[in-house]
């Protein structure tokens, strides 16, 4: 009888711990989907990024929501939902992240360093030199207008969402049994995609400095990561060329 109480206590603390991590979890989510950016969706991100595999699948369910939720004005943020920005210091997300499909697929390509397709613009990491030189300055004001490429109209992006969500659903499927976030830097950096390799070298460069969360990433990083590094060196691709030289230069992640 006592075993049999023993038992069921045990049993109940796994269901409520379960169910505490699923609501954490499911928190967080909806933080994500908040019209507050500066305050709650870039915090929520970085927790959910933090959680690393075990926030895949969710985002891979997000993909399919036709929720849109605008985000209020933040004088830090542009991306393809805003027209103008006013400081060098802003960040630029080239994603719709109005469309809650398109900010999970945001996310989940920073965490994966994949391309699945979620971009809006035909620019990669527009920096703000691409920006004013493709942008005129008005009236001698630090105002720009900005000419964001590649932009799908409402229809398309409801459209491809399901698309977009099955390519990676099937990814997922076919890699969630040895998914690291170390193997997914790794995979970036022998990938001949221009976004993966930028995503992956930007991501290590600064990886202690933003405390970006990434198992054994030190431990890894000499034997698993380092030699790809040092193969780019010897990359066609112009802008992957400039960010390694960069890399070395700061002698590798901070």
């Amino acid at each position: 009888m006592k075993l049999k109480i023993i038992l069921i206590a045990v049993l109940l603390k796994t269901t409520v711990l379960g169910f505490s991590q699923t609501n954490n979890l499911d928190s967080l989510l909806n933080a994500f989907k908040s019209k507050d950016f500066d305050e709650v969706v870039i915090n929520a991100k970085t927790v959910l990024e933090s959680k690393q595999k075990e926030v895949i699948p969710a985002l891979i369910q997000l993909l399919e929501s036709t929720e849109y939720v605008k985000l209020y004005y933040s004088p830090s943020l542009m991306y393809p939902g805003t027209k103008r920005f006013i400081s060098e210091n802003e960040k630029i997300i080239p994603y719709e992240i109005d469309w809650i499909s398109i900010r999970a697929g945001w996310l989940l390509e920073e965490l994966t360093f994949k391309d699945f397709g979620f971009r809006s613009t035909a620019i990669a990491n527009p920096t703000l030199e691409e920006i004013k030189l493709n942008n005129r300055i008005e009236a001698n004001e630090r105002i720009y207008t900005v000419n964001w490429q590649n932009r799908q109209t409402e229809t398309q992006i409801i459209q491809n969402r399901k698309v977009l969500a099955e390519k990676a659903t099937i990814w997922w499927e076919q890699n969630k049994e040895s998914w690291t976030r170390v193997s997914a830097l790794k995979t970036a950096l022998q990938s001949n995609n221009e976004f993966c390799i930028s995503n992956a070298l930007s991501f290590m460069s600064d990886y202690a400095g933003y405390k970006k969360s990434c198992d054994n990433f030190y431990e890894l990083y000499n034997n698993e990561l380092w030699p790809h590094i040092v193969l780019l060196k010897h990359s066609l691709i112009k802008s992957i060329l400039e960010k390694v030289e960069d890399f070395f230069y700061l002698r590798g992640p901070q």
